[in-house]
């Protein structure tokens, strides 16, 4: 079966996949130089989908998505974290907005505690 997840989906939404549910939590937003994140491919065309800012940097949110099931409940995150940025990695990188993955694992009644870490 081929799943394909689209940057439609806002925080909060869910998708089911028979008894599995996945939801998309709050990972922040950074933002990056679109020349470096889209290569050869001119900027005319990736522009149309993706606004640059002055500083030729486009958005990219850093959301985790949480996986449950009846067993387990799974956190996808590759994501900038929360307070592990120096004020000028935040402002080189520019993270308008960190992670809050903890404040939105309790929307499902869920602590660190509860995940799996590899």
């Amino acid at each position: 079966m081929l799943i394909v997840i689209t940057n439609t989906e806002r925080i909060g939404d869910v998708m089911k996949i028979g008894d599995i549910s996945i939801h998309y939590l709050n990972g922040g937003n950074t933002k990056m130089d679109g020349g470096a994140m889209f290569g050869v491919v001119p900027k005319p065309l990736w522009s149309k989908q993706y606004n640059a800012n002055e500083r030729n940097q486009i958005n990219l949110p850093t959301h985790p998505i949480l996986i449950q099931t009846a067993q387990y409940n799974l956190i996808i995150d590759a994501g900038i974290g929360n307070g592990k940025l120096s004020e000028k990695q935040l402002r080189n990188f520019g993270v308008d907005e960190e992670s809050h993955i903890i404040a939105d694992l309790a929307n499902y009644n869920l602590t660190p505690k509860v995940l799996i870490t590899c």
